[in-house]
């Protein structure tokens, strides 16, 4: 038994229409199911949870959680937190079933009540190994003019162009709360580049923003309006890295730090609650930029350990 969360390297190949769409399963995030073993069961049955991350020969890699045995007329509850791919995007998860060890040969049936899972992930999203695919860059939603991962600099990681206007690339979902997220921003020509949260749309957002004028900008979006919430000076520099986080509560605070190497700038504000949970996203407006790996954990969590290149 299995559901799939997002499409596979050789799946976005196929002809056909081009489909823009992030994961459904994260790591990071807590997996649940509640399962029952039928009293007619021959004997006791062993469980396990699974994902499967994605390959670029179109083979699959899965990881198994540990096994849990039900003996017939056993309802448990299964819980388990979905490991890191090293920056490859989930695209299964399901159950395993096996009799137990010492068991009858026949493994029984299971009766699956539910499956869930939920909560902000705890991963780095960035260029995992070469024989890993493209999925993982399919994973952000573009909206961009421009968008890829070649002509890099000081091991970025993304490379955003936009010919007018504002442009994102955007993943995750708009419940996700009470998280943090940091990247590093490397401005080119642009008129601004920053780091999103609480995404609920190309036009909806808080976003953390450099610009040319030598300001660090905490905003909110709104469809047409745009509000700034706090700023403070910090120096625009062409070609320099800075290291930037946006903290996100449910409750509606932001916090929000910028670091040029040199000095810190540090923004709080509040939003309401339409505007306290949402997705993360890369930002910029008329221009070039590009960004390094995107970090994101829960609130009071350390953050995910990377496994693959910045």
């Amino acid at each position: 038994m299995f559901r799939q969360t997002f499409l596979t390297t050789t799946e976005f190949g196929q002809p056909g229409y081009h489909m823009q769409a992030s994961p459904a399963l994260y790591p990071g995030q807590a997996i649940r199911a509640r399962l029952l073993a039928p009293a007619d069961n021959p004997g006791t049955v062993r469980v396990c949870l699974y994902v499967a991350f994605d390959r670029a020969d179109g083979s699959l890699e899965r990881h198994h959680s540990p096994a849990q045995d039900l003996a017939p007329g056993e309802a448990a509850v299964v819980t388990w937190t979905a490991p890191d791919g090293g920056g490859r995007p989930i695209v299964l998860v399901g159950l395993d079933v096996s009799p137990a060890q010492g068991g009858a040969s026949d493994r029984g049936r299971l009766q699956v009540d539910w499956l869930t899972w939920g909560g902000p992930p705890r991963t780095t999203f960035g260029r995992p190994s070469p024989d890993s695919g493209d999925s993982w860059k399919r994973a952000w939603v573009n909206a961009t003019d421009h968008y890829d991962d070649w002509g890099l600099w000081g091991g970025n990681v993304y490379r955003l162009s936009q010919d007018r206007g504002t442009g994102l690339i955007l993943q995750g979902e708009q419940s996700w709360s009470d998280y943090v997220v940091s990247t590093v921003l490397y401005p080119h020509l642009a008129d601004e580049v920053g780091l999103a949260a609480n995404v609920r749309g190309v036009r909806r957002y808080v976003a953390l923003t450099l610009r040319p004028d030598g300001m660090a900008r905490l905003l909110l979006r709104h469809d047409d309006a745009e509000t700034v919430l706090i700023e403070a000076p910090l120096p625009w520099r062409v070609d320099h890295r800075y290291s930037v986080s946006l903290t996100s509560c449910q409750d509606g605070r932001l916090e929000a730090a910028a670091s040029d190497g040199d000095q810190t700038v540090r923004l709080e504000a509040t939003v309401g609650p339409d505007q306290s949970r949402g997705a993360i996203g890369l930002l910029l407006r008329v221009g070039h930029a590009q960004y390094g790996a995107v970090t994101i954990f829960p609130i009071e969590a350390e953050p995910a350990a990377s496994s693959h290149a910045p």
